[in-house]
């Protein structure tokens, strides 16, 4: 139902679109990166530092969570403050990078999985590798995508790249986690 609606918002949006703007946004839709001026991405990342210094800081209480909530509890945590800080930041860190780069799929979900797999759960490890490890998800996606279209004058956008290799990667590290 909500996927209707969103659909439906979109489509309404493109319709009153001038041909300029809606290759723009058929891109952000995608997923794309290199076409923001370097100051406009320089305030991204400026906005996107307090959201992950809020990450950060909250690494240890988001191990104790891992316990359960009864555990994390008996050991001091604030059960529904850490919960509802750690949502905020983190929905505030994806709003932030998806209204630079549009709908990258699969990155925050492999990336993660992958670094739990080779690190361990401690979020104090995981969270900056994992922010690591997407960044260079992403930088390879894009430079494979321009590797392998370099010819056509066209390339496709990273999000469709990611997705490609994305969802067979992710179902294997589903499969090796049972």
């Amino acid at each position: 139902v909500f996927n209707s609606f969103a659909s439906a918002l979109v489509l309404s949006v493109e319709a009153v679109l001038r041909p300029d703007q809606m290759q723009a946004v058929s891109l952000w839709l995608a997923g794309t990166l290199g076409y923001e001026a370097m100051p406009l991405l320089a305030g991204a990342g400026l906005a996107l530092l307090a959201p992950v210094l809020v990450l950060l800081a909250l690494a240890g209480r988001l191990n104790l969570l891992a316990l359960g909530d009864e555990g994390a509890a008996a050991l001091g945590v604030d059960v529904g403050r850490t919960r509802l800080f750690a949502f905020f930041a983190a929905s505030a860190a994806v709003g932030i990078a998806v209204a630079f780069t549009g709908l990258v799929g699969f990155v925050g979900l492999i990336v993660p999985h992958a670094v739990r797999l080779l690190t361990g759960p401690d979020h104090r490890v995981v969270l900056p590798a994992s922010a690591l490890g997407g960044a260079a998800f992403l930088v390879l996606a894009d430079a494979l995508a321009r590797v392998l279209f370099r010819g056509l004058g066209a390339e496709p956008p990273v999000g469709a790249v990611t997705a490609i290799v994305g969802a067979p990667l992710f179902v294997m590290l589903m499969r090796s986690r049972q």
